[in-house]
């Protein structure tokens, strides 16, 4: 059996994986309540909503969202965890298309 701080760090770091992200999310999606309730009420709020925080484009942001909505219900007061969360996720998108612009424009000028 595992220990209640056990199962958010390997949530955590499965989510933080490339290679796992989409699977954990997907795993998240399809057992919720039971995953969700095995985080202390007390602690799930702030916990769970900050999951997604490694999502990097805005349209893993919104389905990241959409999913807390439609469990808002267990998460009680998590609005301002969300929040954040959406907003790490909408910085890494932008931050990652600038990056990605002055990549493309180091290569182009490389090829010269």
């Amino acid at each position: 059996m595992l220990k209640e701080n056990e199962v958010t760090q390997i949530i955590y770091r499965q989510m933080a994986r490339n290679a796992s992200t989409q699977l954990t999310f997907k795993w998240l999606k399809s057992d919720a309540d039971t995953i969700m309730g095995l985080i202390p009420e007390i602690f799930r709020s702030a916990i769970v909503p900050d999951f997604g925080s490694f999502f990097c484009s805005d349209q893993q942001a919104a389905e990241w969202q959409e999913f807390l909505e439609e469990h808002k219900g267990m998460l009680p007061g998590c609005e301002r965890s969300l929040t954040q969360g959406v907003e790490t996720n909408t910085l890494c998108a932008a931050m990652r298309q600038q990056t990605a612009k002055g990549l493309l424009e180091s290569f182009a000028l490389a090829e010269c």
